[in-house]
């Protein structure tokens, strides 16, 4: 028999405390008699040792005892998210500034924290961006071990003012949930807005560069497009030839030019200064595509236009146009006046003006050359005139005026009639002439009579 029975543990704080097995409840362990203890405590995380000691005092000799270790695996776990916004952890506000329509990139960093592996790995994002995995499952076998870490991201794109977003992550143990969540900021920033403009001109040279004399041409339609060829807005070009696009985003752009009627497009990207040429394709009076910085004022997007090269004449008879038949009624013989009026209808100077009629008359030259300097310039009239005897019937003549720009011809006719008619030999009124013929018979007979 063994009495002064002693039960203890290692660790402290654990006290093993009798619950049953002494039958004779008299203190004395007999042979084969099973006494129970036991002892409670909270399981701490990871491995645990624990060792049991017991001892006893024989009714002869030395004490007796024994031990006995036990174990356990205290399981944690857990799981943690760590969220940034382009590369700024950003957990309270403001976070990283960024202009309004740049790109926003969202990192999401998932480490297990646990003692155990996990399983069913899931981040999501509460303002609907979508985390797409990009690394860090080493054996690729959707088991986030402990320690691991893994990486997910994803982007958006800008707005205005402070935003946040909350990153999650959950994962399973034995069917135990865990989670954990971590918020990100950034501010939008709304950025300058740019300016692009900037002249359409009338290019009386039609070289594509910008001189002094030209001038702007108001009223031109002018439409911006996106450089994916979204359009934008329109406008027109003021009184002097100017437009203007204004509060832009940042971005890439390209103008559109619609000509008026009857002009063409000057060449464009003439010279070596960019300022003063024209931009605008011949084809489709587009421009190439521009990218914008924000705030960025770029007034360099230019168009020269000029109408074709054209002359005009104007010949009238006796002050009537008369281009069909049969025009103003002349007496034969009488002075018939023409008047011819050249106008140069294009917009290039014009030289060598010739006006000629086809049946010999010779057009004299009147005025107006403004600067008396032998070019009819765009606009210009210059008037001549010419005179002939008025011949019997239908007459017709055909004026033609020629003018040069470098070399090319450029020529108009305007025909114009008169009718020409005899005048008129004064007859007697029949009564009359029957009154004549009675008095000649009467005197006749008085003659006879005598």
């Amino acid at each position: 028999n063994l009495s002064s029975i002693d039960v203890q543990d290692n660790i402290t704080g654990v006290t093993p405390a009798y619950l049953s097995g002494d039958t004779n409840d008299d203190g004395i362990l007999e042979p084969g008699e099973v006494w129970m203890y036991n002892a409670t405590g909270i399981a701490e995380e990871g491995q645990y040792a624990n060792l049991g000691n017991v001892t006893g005092t024989p009714e002869v000799g030395d004490d007796v005892t024994d031990e006995d270790p036990s174990h356990y695996f205290g399981s944690a776990p857990l799981i943690d998210i760590e969220k940034s916004t382009n590369g700024d952890d950003a957990d309270t506000p403001t976070g990283p500034t960024i202009d309004e329509g740049d790109p926003v990139n969202w990192e999401y960093v998932v480490t297990n924290i646990g003692n155990v592996n996990l399983t069913n790995i899931n981040v999501t994002d509460n303002q609907g961006e979508v985390p797409v995995y990009q690394s860090g499952d080493t054996n690729i076998d959707g088991i986030l071990e402990p320690g691991e870490i893994w990486t997910y991201t994803a982007s958006g794109v800008a707005g205005v003012g402070q935003y946040s977003n909350i990153g999650n992550v959950t994962g399973e143990y034995n069917g135990l949930e865990v989670n954990d969540s971590d918020p990100s900021h950034y501010f939008g920033e709304e950025p300058p807005r740019s300016t692009l403009g900037n002249y359409v001109w009338e290019d009386l040279d039609r070289d594509g560069i910008q001189d002094e004399t030209d001038t702007g041409i108001a009223g031109v339609t002018v439409n911006l497009y996106t450089g994916g060829e979204v359009f934008v807005t329109s406008t027109t070009t003021n009184e002097t030839g100017y437009y203007l696009f204004t509060n832009l985003v940042a971005g890439d752009y390209f103008v559109e030019f619609v000509l008026p009627d009857d002009y063409e497009f000057s060449p464009a990207d003439q010279g070596v200064d960019d300022t003063v040429d024209s931009d605008a394709s011949v084809i489709d009076g587009r421009t190439v595509t521009t990218s914008l910085f924000a705030g960025e004022v770029d007034l360099t997007w230019d168009a020269g236009m000029y109408l074709p090269l054209s002359i005009d004449i104007e010949k009238s008879t006796n002050g009537q146009d008369a281009d069909d038949p049969k025009g103003p009624t002349v007496e034969v013989g009488s002075t018939v006046e023409w008047e011819y009026v050249v106008t140069n209808t294009g917009s290039a100077n014009l030289t060598n003006i010739n006006v000629t009629d086809d049946q010999g008359v010779i057009p004299v030259f009147q005025g107006i050359d403004l600067n008396n300097d032998d070019i009819l310039a765009p606009g210009e009239m210059w008037t001549y005139t010419a005179n002939g005897t008025a011949e019997f019937g239908q007459y017709v003549n055909n004026a033609t005026a020629t003018g040069e720009y470098e070399g090319e011809t450029v020529e108009d006719s305007d025909p114009s009639h008169y009718y020409g008619e005899e005048k008129d030999v004064p007859t007697a009124h029949p009564l009359l002439t029957v009154a004549l013929i009675g008095m000649g018979i009467v005197l006749f007979l008085r003659r006879k009579e005598e």
